[in-house]
């Protein structure tokens, strides 16, 4: 019996890529606090947030939806450098508000020439928004964390969100491929099975707890018991994040949301962290680091 398939060559292409991918966002990061680069950061979430949303449009198109593709793309970059600004200079801090409710405003007449189907399609725009927007949000405040413990480094979290997540990623497929044999959601996605899913989330509770450690500079001092509690909560949350646009692809009838060499879409490369992003951003304000 044959315990273990040797990865093909489109997984190598995808760790070769996804390792460029993470080296690149981790030099934003950490560029992204030296004065006058912080714009650099938010322009990559920026491009990151532009190329999401339209892989998410093609996806409705192939549906047969058609969202106000303009208004999604334009409109959400807007907001993005409007929340960026009002994290970086908290005088700004109501401007989002007023900007969500102009959007809202505005929406409807995106579609007034689409008059046939205008419900699910302002439906379908709007999820867009919530779905790829509001978490790239969240990644741009967890990153200029507005007030921070003096024991901790302001790029400690936002590093530890992606390895965290990206890491759960990874040890699910090897778990998968070694002892795979119960699936987890044959109707979403036929390769993924129960035994990868509990293989992502000890990955990521071992990386979680073994993260600070390693860190060269100060990082929070946390019970080993909360780490990897966070990291179980951030396991779960990328599983199910990268199940959630597994339904989208499998709905549309494709394999990956665009055809990137060796990454397939950007969609397919943040889908897990579209969920955790926002948890994570959650704790840190329930926990007072973000602020009130």
């Amino acid at each position: 019996m044959t315990f273990f398939t040797w990865p093909s060559i489109n997984f190598w292409q995808r760790l070769l890529y996804s390792c460029a991918f993470i080296i690149f966002i981790g030099t934003f990061i950490g560029v992204s606090h030296i004065p006058h680069y912080e714009w650099l950061f938010i322009a990559g979430v920026a491009a990151i947030q532009f190329v999401a949303s339209k892989e998410y449009v093609h996806l409705c198109h192939l549906k047969g939806f058609a969202p106000a593709a303009t208004l999604l793309s334009r409109f959400s970059l807007g907001y993005l450098f409007i929340y960026s600004l009002a994290t970086l200079y908290p005088k700004f801090a109501h401007l989002p508000m007023f900007v969500l409710i102009f959007g809202a405003m505005i929406m409807p007449f995106a579609l007034a020439n689409k008059q046939q189907g205008a419900i699910a399609n302002l439906a379908v725009t709007l999820f867009g928004f919530v779905y790829i927007v509001f978490p790239l949000c969240c990644i741009i405040d967890i990153n200029f964390l507005p007030h921070l413990p003096a024991d901790s480094s302001t790029s400690f979290w936002i590093t530890w969100l992606l390895v965290t997540t990206k890491g759960s990623d990874m040890a699910a497929y090897f778990s998968g491929k070694i002892l795979g044999r119960h699936p987890l959601a044959s109707a979403l996605s036929p390769k993924k099975t129960i035994e990868g899913a509990i293989g992502g989330i000890i990955g990521a509770a071992a990386l979680s707890a073994s993260l600070h450690r390693f860190w060269h500079y100060a990082s929070p001092q946390l019970p080993l018991g909360t780490w990897i509690l966070l990291g179980c909560i951030v396991g779960v949350a990328a599983m199910i994040g990268d199940l959630s646009e597994s339904l989208l692809k499998r709905d549309a009838g494709v394999k990956d949301s665009n055809s990137i060499p060796g990454l397939g879409g950007v969609l397919d490369i943040i889908d897990s962290v579209l969920l955790s992003a926002p948890l994570l951003y959650v704790y840190l304000r329930v926990m007072g680091v973000l602020g009130l």
